[in-house]
């Protein structure tokens, strides 16, 4: 994916169409919103991410899973996003210690952590591509904070 500046534009169009797919939720099958938890995995993850930030509606939740957001994103996002709904939602982000492919994760969390507040960022061993394979416990991980955080409830 090209991880330039054009790259916010794209994220603000995603964005859009999941906050239509909330919207849809919200009349058409009565659900609360803040029963709703996005879970993004590599690029969902930072539309994941990037929807909390910029949301119109307040969230359950939001995992980000081997993800980043830009530095160019940040800084845009920095500029253009004043009243952030999720400011307190809780948020997960997951990331691997290797993972060259999103590489920001780190500053990601540091800039995102400045404006909500419950955020947790967890560094696995392994690359991108690594998630489960040497990590085969970050589902119970996932399970414990969707328990602990929010009305999500989920048995394997």
């Amino acid at each position: 994916a090209d991880r330039s500046s054009s790259f916010y534009v794209d994220l603000e169009k995603a964005a859009k169409f999941v906050d239509e797919q909330i919207n849809d939720m919200r009349y058409r099958y009565n659900i609360d919103t803040e029963d709703i938890v996005l879970v993004g995995l590599s690029d969902g993850g930072m539309l994941a991410l990037f929807t909390a930030m910029t949301a119109r509606y307040k969230l359950g939740g939001i995992i980000g899973i081997v993800t980043d957001l830009p530095r160019e994103v940040l800084d845009a996002l920095k500029s253009n996003v004043r009243n952030v709904v999720n400011a307190d939602t809780p948020v997960l982000h997951m990331n691997g210690a290797q993972d060259s492919i999103m590489a920001n994760g780190k500053q990601t969390a540091n800039a995102l952590c400045q404006v909500i507040y419950d955020y947790t960022y967890v560094t696995f061993n392994g690359g991108h591509g690594d998630f489960l394979i040497y990590n085969p416990l970050s589902i119970r991980k996932i399970m414990k904070w969707l328990d602990a955080k929010t009305t999500v409830r989920v048995r394997l």
